[in-house]
């Protein structure tokens, strides 16, 4: 792995986030050439220093966001404070300035109470950005790599919930496989090549006091 990525440009959109910023870093370490791309308002610096003043815990998130973007700094990782749903602007950056080799979308609101009582907000910051991040992409990188959360609830017959599971989890399980943009990939992706999508799962069974 180190030797296929050593030297490799390679890109994170929304890679300012707990996720994103811990995979710069171990890319980084393995001899990849990180950029990282970020609006810094979804969870991040602007959302908690600026829209929530009153946001309890609000010194401590900020600490935590400070550490993040410090550990990128110190590892000579670029942090381009970009919008990725401005598809000009991104894709200036993208062709025009970093160049990269690899583009990992990452973007998205990361947090499911937020994106149910907001879904407009999610949609523009999860598949509005992917859908520009995979525009840019065409014909322009060797690989585009998708990474999706996706929670799963239900009532399983098994302590531990893989692939095999889901949508067994009866009426209070869901989870549909086909509704993650994989043909969106296959139709938009880098030149029809080098596409694909890892999906992160956090699984969770029945509430104990229903069984």
């Amino acid at each position: 792995m180190s030797q296929s990525i050593h030297g490799k440009r390679i890109v994170l959109i929304g890679g300012a986030g707990f996720i994103g910023h811990n995979l710069a870093l171990s890319l980084a370490q393995r001899g990849a050439d990180v950029h990282v791309i970020d609006s810094l308002q979804v969870n991040n610096l602007l959302q908690f220093s600026s829209k929530m003043p009153d946001l309890q815990n609000r010194e401590l998130y900020l600490r935590i966001i400070h550490q993040r973007l410090d550990l990128l700094h110190e590892a000579g990782i670029p942090l381009h404070v970009q919008d990725a749903r401005d598809y000009h602007a991104l894709g200036t950056l993208l062709n025009h300035q970093i160049k990269p080799q690899v583009i990992i979308h990452l973007a998205a609101v990361a947090h499911a109470g937020r994106s149910n009582k907001d879904p407009y907000s999610t949609f523009d910051h999860s598949l509005r950005t992917l859908e520009n991040a995979l525009d840019c992409a065409r014909g322009q990188v060797e690989q585009f790599i998708f990474l999706s959360s996706s929670m799963v609830y239900g009532n399983f017959e098994t302590e531990e919930v893989d692939e095999a599971h889901l949508g067994l989890g009866g009426d209070e399980g869901f989870f549909d496989l086909e509704a993650v943009p994989g043909p969106h990939l296959d139709d938009r992706g880098a030149g029809g090549k080098g596409h694909g999508a890892l999906l992160c799962f956090s699984a969770s069974g029945a509430c104990r006091s229903r069984r």
